[in-house]
């Protein structure tokens, strides 16, 4: 089932502290219709494109069948054969320390900008073509990172949906050897 793009792509982007439940909360958003689950988007060009690491579905990378048409598609309208200068682009657009550029438009230099829209450029290309390969027309991301939220909110095709995951510090996980040193408290 192929997606026609000719209406914005909806992105949920969820948002929050590392270890707050987040991929779960993805993978569950992502059984509804329509909907597709892309996991940690931000990480995809370290860990996807350059690591090669297991996908969901427990092929390598570059060895999925998902997503080696996806990058068939991207490669279309992106150049993939350079991913140390899309991470470099990615680190310096896409970091914490950035986030006062990204939330205001005016403080940011030409520079910062002109490298903001390039990355985004490459952005669109990846979620459209993952759009096209999933037949899905939401895309749930569970990046968690500001930084990553703030650029995807540049994309003028994506209708951005964004929650905030708020982890609850009064849960613990406690090992059978930490429950055994309560018992002695």
């Amino acid at each position: 089932m192929a997606v026609i793009l000719d209406r914005k792509l909806k992105v949920v982007f969820i948002g929050g502290c590392s270890r707050s439940g987040s991929t779960l909360l993805d993978l569950i958003l992502g059984q509804g219709k329509d909907c597709f689950s892309l996991g940690e988007m931000y990480h995809i060009w370290q860990r996807g494109f350059v690591e090669n690491q297991l996908c969901g579905c427990g092929m390598p990378f570059h060895s999925c069948s998902f997503w080696r048409s996806v990058i068939e598609e991207v490669s279309a309208s992106v150049d993939l054969s350079d991913l140390e200068s899309i991470l470099k682009l990615q680190r310096s657009v896409a970091r914490f320390r950035h986030l006062p550029l990204l939330a205001v438009r005016s403080l940011r230099s030409e520079g910062f900008n002109d490298r903001v829209l390039h990355y985004t450029d490459i952005l669109k290309s990846l979620y459209q073509a993952i759009a096209r390969v999933s037949g899905c027309g939401v895309l749930v991301d569970s990046s968690k990172l500001a930084a990553h939220g703030f650029i995807l909110s540049e994309i003028s095709d994506i209708e951005l949906y964004v929650l905030h995951l708020v982890r609850d510090s009064r849960c613990l996980l406690y090992t059978s050897d930490a429950a055994d040193e309560l018992d002695g408290v």
